[in-house]
């Protein structure tokens, strides 16, 4: 009776610690599609291969051959993301 009364002690005071460390090494990314409106149609093009940075970071991605892109987002907000595309 008293080894199992201390497994739920035991239990109870590491389970929140594991929680806490799976949540910390969660990060924040954003997605999203790159495109280009053509003229003032609805219509528009997806740029694959447009690259995609935080100003003032190196970190960055390029979108995809159908225009998506997932980047994760830095620790400090508001931040600029600067998309550049040749073509």
């Amino acid at each position: 009776m008293k080894k199992s009364a201390v497994s739920i002690i035991v239990c109870l005071l590491l389970c929140p610690t594991l929680w806490s460390l799976t949540a910390y090494g969660q990060e924040n990314n954003i997605s999203g599609y790159v495109y280009e409106r053509t003229g003032g149609s609805k219509k528009s093009a997806v740029l694959p291969g447009a690259s995609l940075y935080w100003l003032g970071t190196t970190t960055g991605t390029t979108s995809s051959s159908d225009g998506s892109f997932k980047i994760s987002v830095p620790d400090y907000l508001p931040a600029k993301l600067i998309v550049s595309y040749v073509g």
